[in-house]
């Protein structure tokens, strides 16, 4: 059906050649997990043509409406597949201050249809499509000297009109159009791409339906001498996006669509004018450029107002009121002004409009709908040729900040706990605070003019005010403790200091003076001194009379040729205590304690208190040590006696350090030292007990033992259990794995530390039962997870060299895996690079036997040792694990930094997945999620956690997003 040719053509008017003038503002986005139906329903209610793809505020991808064409839409369920599978990416950016020929040049470059516009920050603000450019270019004078048959391409195809929705598609496809002549009997219609988008998104199913059902009928042609011109604006008034050619006789010859106009125009156009309208758009590029970046230095905002809205504002304004560019273009003033306030606004804005020069101060709606005060004031200009009005914007924050400064300062100086006094510079008083009248007893009326002088005591000399003036006026300042007299004439000390207060040139305009009365402090350092040399609580000789008498002993013994012994006896637990009973009963123990300790003393022998609860015992005339030993003896036995307090019997353990002068120290500090030393190892034991300095082994092996003999129980008593610290995807925000670590849960000892029975474990070969153990308890947890609907892609364990040495260990995992019924691929072993470097080829071997049972591999503390890139590739390994002591001081640590890139770069080389441990900050995730490593755990995310918990943290993490 030929259309005539009498339709008028629209008016064109001169467009602003720079890229955001054609784009369309704002973001029409999808999350990568909606389904492609989801999208093309998007598409079709809004009647557009891309939408960007945005996951976590980043752009990802773009999909279009002619990527439908690479769709298999004859299978239901690729409609429910994620956009992520099929999106484009990555997404091409263009400024929003760019020329179009810019624009151009990257949709023919890159062959796309779409560009994605941002800002000078690189913040996405838009979409500029082809068609956009075809809307508005203004080249009537060109366009009406081409006939539309210069633009045959031979796109004419036919389909009938009963063929299936899958035909259409795959024809179009094929002939790589997008759209095709429907041939119904004699009639021709036209089916598109975006009648199949319609259909697609609006259907569930469409297997019955045929071409005629949603093609457009009749098919609207033009002849082929129409111009370009005429073409173009029948197909804008119509909304057409496709159109028949025919020639003379009414043969249909060919199909034109709006972006085979684009080509045609901007092929001629920009070569016939490309020049002359280049020096244009420069010079108008260059100008606005240079005075929008001269706006965008100004300290103050600014904006211009136009037609009643917004039509610039520079950085200053985004920064104070905090909206994004895109949300305050185009709003009027009126709506940034609290809605009780815009009536009497807008009668102002009516008195700028008629030019009246004025300053309105006025309180302004933020973004975030904080209130800020600002002072406007405005100037009419000329803009795109219009009238308009320059409004620059002061905050007054500032100003009013400084007011309620000033009333802050003023009242801290009444406030505050010196006495201050400022006097000018003629040393008469000008300003005083309430402390400085409490102090003196002085009112400001009495003292006002007055010298500072009117307060000496007499008490010093001339000679002291000659020097106190000598140094203020050569330094500035002076401090030290005077004696003055108060109203009343009581004389008092007091701590003063004075500064000078100098103008630029250096002129001294005033003093300013702070005084503390030390009367108090006097009093208590008298207090203090009296009881310097005694505990107050328990009556017995304090530290510093005890190290006296502990260095006179010392110095006698070394006459005799006899020794003293140092003991240092703690209450064990005593905090325990004092947090049960009060600290009430806490001192009451502490005085039956002192009391106890010198009814074992021999009269030349003392004790002292040295803390809250520690006591040093003096022991002279020793022969040697056993003595000592054996009054370590007697005094644990008497504390065995239990202690009455309030009714309540307590027996209390005690740990003792024992040091022997000549042997451990001769001098006081020194022998309190050593046997200081010796209390830390005694303080091991689990009971009362006591150790010599010097005496290492003998402590640590009776350590040794006790702790092996309780490692054994505890493995016979399941008392050692398994905690799982999460790992995390970085990318997905997801709990995808844990890493099983031992904790050790002693009936009495409470939790004790990995550091205290690995190393045991591992040199009593306990390490093999206890590796088992904790590697079926990671299983079994696991399994229990997965009946509960939840699964870990992985759970990591630690094995140690000693486990992957023993010769059953490969045959153990086995057997494990065989009772769990765990799949083996979920389990994932973790070896030390220090176990390879040490054990090479049989290490080697090892880890292929236990790759062929099917579980995952990983290395830990990598970075630690020397592996080599081309050692690495030797090995069946599925993980790198990156030790936290390069992850702590990221992203800050340039030589950490360093190695942690390698060891990203290292794991992407050999083919294998990278994992940071360690990690504790949202900065460091980032950082490494930015690098390339995708996998991280650490207390920034959860501290190792019980079974019980484990489940129910994993799940609350997952779903915060």
């Amino acid at each position: 059906m030929k259309h005539p040719s009498n339709i008028p053509l629209f008016a064109t008017s001169q467009e602003s050649l720079t890229v955001s003038h054609f784009m369309h503002h704002g973001l029409e986005t999808c999350p990568p997990d909606m389904s492609i139906k989801s999208v093309i329903g998007l598409l079709s209610q809004k009647n557009i043509g891309s939408i960007l793809v945005e996951d976590n505020g980043e752009i990802e991808g773009i999909w279009t409406r002619t990527d439908l064409l690479r769709l298999d839409v004859s299978k239901p369920e690729v409609l429910q597949a994620p956009i992520a599978m099929v999106m484009n990416t990555p997404v091409w950016r263009v400024h929003k201050d760019e020329l179009v020929s810019s624009a151009t040049y990257l949709f023919h470059k890159k062959h796309i249809h779409h560009l994605l516009v941002v800002d000078c920050d690189e913040r996405p603000v838009g979409v500029l499509a082809q068609s956009d450019l075809v809307n508005a270019k203004a080249s009537e004078h060109f366009l009406e000297g081409v006939a539309i048959r210069e633009l045959l391409s031979g796109h004419l195809h036919f389909i009938d009109a009963h063929a299936d929705l899958n035909e259409v598609l795959a024809m179009m496809a094929e002939k790589d159009v997008d759209a095709l002549v429907v041939r119904k009997e004699d009639e021709l219609g036209i089916v598109s791409m975006r009648d199949l988008l319609k259909c697609f998104a609006l259907l569930e199913n469409y297997d019955d339906l045929t071409v005629k059902d949603i093609a457009s009928w009749p098919l609207i042609s033009v002849s082929h001498d129409q111009s370009l011109s005429y073409v173009r604006h029948f197909m804008m008034e119509r909304k057409f996006h496709h159109i028949g050619v025919e020639d003379d006789d009414g043969t249909l010859l060919d199909l034109i669509s709006f972006s085979e106009l684009l080509h045609r125009i901007e092929e001629n156009f920009h070569y016939q004018t490309s020049i002359s309208i280049k020096e244009k758009e420069q010079r108008v590029l260059e100008a606005e450029t240079l005075y929008r970046d001269l706006l965008s230095m100004s300290m103050h905002g600014v904006l211009i107002y136009q037609n009643d809205r917004i039509a610039y504002a520079n950085h200053e304004v985004y920064n104070l009121l905090g909206y994004q560019e895109c949300d305050l273009m185009e709003k009027s003033l009126l709506d940034l002004v609290p809605e009780t306030e815009r009536e009497a606004f807008a009668l102002r804005l009516r008195e700028m409009e008629h030019h009246h020069p004025a300053y309105i101060e006025q309180k302004l709606l933020c973004h975030d709908n904080r209130r800020v005060s600002v002072e406007l004031s405005h100037k009419p200009i000329t803009y795109h040729a219009e009238p308009a009005h320059l409004v620059v914007m002061n905050d007054l924050s500032f100003r009013h900040e400084t007011e309620r400064f000033q009333m802050l300062t003023r009242s801290v100086f009444d406030n505050a706990g010196e006495g201050i006094l400022v006097t000018d510079a003629r040393n008469r008083f000008v300003l005083v605070n309430r402390k400085f009248e409490d102090i003196t007893g002085y009112d400001f009326k009495d003292v006002a003019g007055k010298d500072p002088s009117m307060l000496s005591s007499g008490k010093q000399a001339e000679n002291f005010y000659r020097e106190m003036w000598a140094s203020l006026n050569a330094t500035g300042t002076w401090q030290g403790e005077i004696w003055n007299r108060k109203k009343d004439g009581t004389i008092y000390p007091e701590w003063l200091t004075i500064n000078a207060v100098k103008n630029k040139t250096g002129e001294v305009m005033h003093y300013v003076g702070l005084m503390n009365d030390l009367s108090q402090q006097k009093a208590t350092e008298q207090e203090i001194n009296r009881l310097s040399f005694y505990d107050i609580l328990t009556g017995l000789p304090n530290v510093s009379l005890f190290k006296n008498r502990l260095q006179q002993s010392i110095k006698k013994s070394s006459r005799e040729s006899q020794k003293v012994a140092l003991l240092i006896v703690d209450i064990a637990r005593f905090k325990m205590f004092n947090d049960a009973v009060g600290y009430e009963y806490g001192d009451q123990l502490l005085k039956a304690v002192a009391q106890r300790l010198n009814q074992l003393l021999d009269s030349e022998d003392s004790v002292a208190r040295l803390g809250a609860d520690n006591f040093l015992i003096l022991m002279e005339d020793i022969q040697n040590k056993n003595e000592t030993a054996e009054f370590a003896e007697q005094l644990i036995e008497a504390f065995l006696e239990p202690f009455s307090i309030d009714g309540q019997d307590h027996v209390l353990d005690v740990k003792i350090g024992i040091a022997l002068s000549s042997l451990d120290g001769d001098e006081a500090l020194d022998l309190m030292k050593s046997a200081d030393e010796a209390l830390f190892e005694a303080k091991k034991l689990p009971h009362s007990g006591y150790a010599f300095h010097s005496s290492e082994l003998t402590t640590t092996t009776s350590e040794y033992f006790f702790y092996e003999k309780a490692l054994r129980q505890g493995i016979e008593n399941k008392e050692l259990i398994t905690y799982f610290q999460p790992q995390i995807c970085l990318k997905a925000n997801r709990v995808i794995g844990a890493e099983a670590l031992v904790r050790w849960l002693h009936p009495e000892m409470g939790v004790v530390p990995p550091s205290k029975f690995i190393g045991i474990s591992e040199s009593t070969g306990l390490i093999i039962p206890l590796g088992r153990e904790i590697l079926a308890q990671a299983c079994r947890h696991w399994q229990a997870w997965q009946k509960q609907g939840f699964e870990l892609e992985r759970i990591s364990v630690n094995v140690s060299t000693i486990q992957l040495m023993h010769q059953d260990f490969v045959s153990s995992v086995a057997e494990v895996l065989a009772e769990t019924g765990i799949n083996p691929a979920v389990l994932e072993l973790e070896v030390t690079e220090s176990f390879l470097l040490q054990n090479e080829q049989q290490g080697i071997e090892v880890l292929y036997a236990l790759k062929e049972l099917g579980v995952a591999l990983s290395m830990d503390d990598f970075g630690t040792g020397f592996s080599s890139l081309s050692y690495l590739k030797k090995l069946p390994l599925d993980q790198l694990k990156i030790d936290q002591s390069f992850v702590q001081s990221l992203p800050d640590d340039a030589e950490d930094l360093a190695i942690v890139e390698a060891i990203i770069a290292v794991g992407k080389a050999v083919g294998v997945e990278v994992i940071a441990e360690g990690v504790e900050t949202e900065l460091q995730a980032k950082f490494l999620h930015d690098k390339g490593c995708l996998l991280a755990q650490g207390f920034g995310f959860s501290r190792p956690l019980p079974p019980e918990e484990f489940l129910g943290w994993c799940r609350s993490f997952n779903q915060m997003d």
